[in-house]
């Protein structure tokens, strides 16, 4: 310990900053090792002066640990570590427990601050719920203006993934969060609440908008030096021009981010682009690939522990398989996200993963279970999310089809169409007009299917996606041959 600790005051005169800072690190460090190895965790405070030990000087040293463990979970979180969460949680329990400011509610508002974050991370979106309202209470009495503003926006992501309100509501809780952290004078986490807000327009499907908000976070994000932030802001850039069909724009953004994720050690934003490249892939007519790399993304999103993401792998999984023809694996595989998503209380994927498994339904030729689904599938859609209702209405439509419910059939995929028409979402809307224009083609209806394939066929081949080419195929089979028919 001598020979570390000259070693780091020679070091401290190093003109990098670097060195020094390490140095100082390094001496915090040794704190806590001392504290640890002098004794058993939750017995510091109270057995010390044994041993020779000062009570004062443990007593100071055990502040010091709780300090940088409170600081190493921060760091943790940025990086979606939930182990490395949890064990320090652990420790900064065991150590403040015993010191006498561990009882402050500023103590115990960063506990519970961390305990919401963890729970996010965890997606228990109800017990993260009350610990966040607990620790902004508790932070907004001790006068922690940071705790209150992290408190605040982990409340905006759980609403963000697991809110069933009115919209009005998500935006109250951004709009709360922005404002804690501009008190707070966190800049970085005002652009991160002002990202979470930036999905009420992805949501409704004003993209204009919600790419323009998302350059700007970005060059604001970009200023400060906030890696991470800029890697999670060209994850959500790169998905939504992919949608939009900007497949060049997109794929500039994806490998940025992708190398920035790689770079900084941040882990989930790296699994969040697995998904991009997964659906890239079934866009262009690759749906083995994809779910080759759906799968990578799942096993990814397990062992990281991100339970919120696993659902999402499973979900996008299903949408490989489904264009696989594996619907048996399909229906296994969503059985699995509905009872995690359940379980957790999220909402982001529920309406999806239900229309998903009474398709599969359907496929196996189990109405009455494909009916169920379905169901429930419109009971969990969010009213705001079009893009969720349009998939919802295409399974249906495709349900109603196969119970001989035409009109209703017409309807639902009409509606499927329509709810996203006027947005930018291009594959959504694309992939609505397929289905409708199969629709009609299979009841005969043979110039309104070919206006539709007309239309959208040299559209979708000009972006560079070509899963639909089968479908395509099989309408025009269905045209030829009905005109052949009438002709004879």
């Amino acid at each position: 310990r001598g020979r570390a600790r000259r070693s780091v005051a020679e070091n401290l005169s190093h003109p990098e900053g670097k060195v020094a800072k390490l140095a100082s690190e390094l001496c915090i460090l040794e704190d806590v090792l001392e504290l640890v190895v002098a004794t058993l965790p939750g017995q510091v405070v109270r057995h010390a002066g044994r041993g020779g030990v000062e009570e004062e000087i443990v007593r100071e040293r055990a502040l010091k640990a709780v300090e940088w463990l409170f600081a190493t979970a921060d760091r943790a979180r940025t990086r979606h570590d939930t182990a490395t969460m949890d064990s320090t949680l652990h420790s900064i329990r065991t150590t403040a427990a015993e010191l006498p400011a561990g009882g402050e509610p500023a103590t115990r508002a960063r506990l519970r601050l961390l305990e919401a974050q963890l729970l996010v991370m965890r997606a228990d979106y109800r017990g993260a719920s009350e610990a966040a309202a607990e620790a902004a209470g508790l932070a907004e009495s001790a006068g922690l203006l940071s705790t209150v503003a992290a408190a605040r926006l982990a409340a905006a992501w759980i609403w963000n993934f697991s809110g069933t309100g009115i919209v009005t509501e998500f935006e109250r809780i951004c709009d709360l969060a922005v404002e804690a952290m501009h008190r707070a004078g966190g800049v970085s986490g005002e652009i991160e609440a002002r990202q979470i807000k930036n999905n009420i327009p992805f949501a409704a499907g004003r993209l204009d908008e919600f790419v323009a908000t998302s350059l700007d976070l970005l060059a604001q994000a970009r200023s400060i030096g906030d890696g991470p932030r800029v890697a999670a802001i060209l994850e959500r850039l790169a998905a939504v021009e992919s949608v939009r069909g900007n497949i060049e724009l997109a794929n500039r953004f994806l490998e940025e981010g992708e190398a920035l994720a790689a770079q900084l050690g941040l882990r989930n934003t790296a699994i969040h682009m697995m998904r991009n490249r997964a659906m890239n892939l079934l866009r262009a007519g690759d749906a083995g690939g994809s779910e080759v790399v759906c799968r990578q993304f799942l096993a990814a999103a397990e062992e990281a522990g991100a339970v919120q993401l696993h659902i999402s792998a499973l979900r996008f999984l299903a949408y490989a398989l489904r264009v696989g023809g594996d619907f048996s694996e399909m229906a296994r595989v969503l059985d699995s996200a509905i009872a995690m998503s359940e379980a957790s209380g999220e909402r982001w994927n529920r309406a999806e993963i239900l229309g998903l498994r009474s398709r599969a339904a359907l496929e196996l030729g189990d109405l009455g279970a494909a009916e169920a689904y379905i169901q429930r599938a419109i009971e969990a859609t969010r009213e705001e999310d079009i893009t969720g209702i349009s998939e919802v209405q295409g399974h249906l439509g495709l349900l109603r089809a196969a119970q001989g419910r035409d009109a209703d059939a017409e309807a639902a995929l009409r509606r499927s169409h329509d709810v996203v028409a006027s947005t930018g979402y291009e594959w959504m809307v694309a992939d609505a007009a397929v289905n409708l224009a199969q629709f009609l083609a299979q009841r005969g209806r043979f110039a309104e299917a070919r206006a539709i394939v007309d239309d959208w066929e040299p559209k979708v081949h000009t972006i560079g996606w070509r899963g639909w080419n089968p479908t395509f195929r099989a309408i025009r089979e269905l045209i030829g041959g009905g005109v052949a028919h009438s002709e004879t």
